[in-house]
């Protein structure tokens, strides 16, 4: 057996870089980083059409009212009643009064009320800002629930928060009280 080769010589001097090689695969995705800080708040945007609240039609339940006027108007249940219940005004006094707050659009309406009837009850007078809309006679000899009646070409001039008040004002000359007992409360915009 011959042997090849003998002493190791010096390494010889850096030849050149070769070619970059095609790129390898994506690695991971790495963390998020921390959120930034809040920018400035923008511009306020302008102010919508005067009347654009879009009142045509309101239904009230008579138990949320925004204040009492007068009197003492407890919930009654009334399973002979729409919703099993009146609102009514157990004082039982002349000026009883409770009020309602809502937004109408300029226009002509119809207030509808169901209410029960009776022979101790007042005439509704109904107040828009205190100024009165009409009247509507809940006196009935013969006791009557769930009556609809209603007040026409009720006239709002400009759009805005209103103060709707129930008041038992006055009372048909057969009546022997100023009960006010509402079920349901509605304002229909037709014009």
């Amino acid at each position: 057996m011959t042997e090849i080769g003998g002493r190791v010589g010096p390494q010889g001097e850096k030849g050149d870089t070769g070619d970059t090689g095609a790129q390898g695969p994506q690695g991971e995705t790495g963390a998020t980083g921390a959120q930034g800080p809040q920018g400035e708040t923008g511009a306020t945007g302008a102010q919508g059409p005067p009347g654009s609240g879009g009142s045509g039609h309101l239904s009230i339940m008579p138990w949320n009212y925004s204040g009492i006027t007068q009197g003492t108007w407890p919930i009654v249940v009334d399973t002979g009643c729409i919703e099993n219940g009146i609102l009514g005004n157990t004082s039982n006094a002349q000026n009883d009064q409770v009020d309602y707050k809502a937004y109408l659009d300029a226009g002509t309406y119809t207030f509808v009320i169901v209410a029960t009837k009776g022979s101790t009850s007042a005439i509704l007078t109904l107040l828009f800002d205190g100024v009165s809309q009409g009247t509507i006679d809940l006196y009935s000899a013969s006791p009557a629930r769930n009556a609809r009646q209603t007040i026409t070409g009720i006239s709002v001039t400009t759009a805005g928060l209103k103060t709707i008040s129930l008041k038992a004002a006055t009372r048909n000359a057969s009546s022997t009280g100023w009960y006010l007992q509402p079920q349901s409360l509605g304002l229909f915009r037709t014009a």
